[in-house]
């Protein structure tokens, strides 16, 4: 999700996120114009942070406390705010032969805490991406041996559904194209936790069911293993 922020917008979110990371607490208007020396009143910063709360990039602990990053501010930040520092060379060579050996996305991912864990010396965390409300990008098949395709999902928060499904495509009544069309017709755009268990009648229907166990499958594992630690 890409969000385009003014400048006045931009400061005042990258100032809360630092400040509300390096001391824990909600961040009020008062203090971001007090500390940060921002050449408005608090007033307008406060009006700003309302604005930011309704963009879904704040939140507020309770109606008398100040405002703290929401999952998607924190995002906004990360990508487009966080200050950047160049990376030692000896660290750079640890990251990239710990992280260059791993092909399945859990070994990357506990991989990535355990460098991280070790550069920083603190404990690091790390989770796959929520799915609650991650919806299907796009639906892509493709020939995996003779008798067999490999159905890819992407969703809107970049995570990967595989599934290796046996079909024989020379005798199917349809051409992977259309199959893929009809696919992405049907589900793009639609929520995972939406997809229900039923399968559509035609003939597509065997793919779509391939395509609905898939999902459900995905989700039960990404329940089960979803948050890494080390340190």
């Amino acid at each position: 999700m890409s969000i385009q922020l003014k400048e006045r917008k931009a400061k005042i979110l990258q100032l809360l996120v630092q400040d509300y990371i390096d001391n824990c607490e909600p961040v009020g208007s008062k203090r971001i114009a007090e500390t940060y020396g921002m050449e408005v009143r608090s007033a307008t910063i406060r009006n700003e942070m309302a604005e930011l709360s309704e963009m879904g990039l704040l939140t507020q602990p309770h109606r008398s406390a100040g405002r703290i990053p929401s999952e998607l501010g924190y995002r906004v930040f990360v990508d487009s705010l966080m200050e950047r520092c160049s990376i030692p060379s000896a660290a750079g060579r640890i990251i990239t032969e710990a992280l260059r050996q791993q092909n399945e996305i859990e070994m990357l991912v506990s991989a990535a805490c355990r460098v991280l864990s070790e550069l920083c010396g603190y404990v690091a965390a790390a989770a796959y991406p929520s799915m609650k409300n991650s919806r299907i990008d796009c639906i892509s098949l493709s020939r995996y041996g003779s008798r067999r395709l490999l159905m890819v999902a992407a969703t809107t928060n970049s995570y990967i559904i595989h599934r290796i499904v046996d079909l024989d495509i020379d005798k199917a009544m349809y051409s992977l194209d259309a199959a893929a069309n009809y696919l992405n017709s049907v589900y793009s755009g639609r929520v995972l936790s939406e997809i229900g268990a039923s399968e559509p009648a035609g003939m597509f229907a065997a793919l779509a069911g391939e395509f609905i166990k898939a999902v459900r499958s995905e989700g039960r594992d990404i329940r089960d293993r979803k948050y890494f630690y080390d340190g």
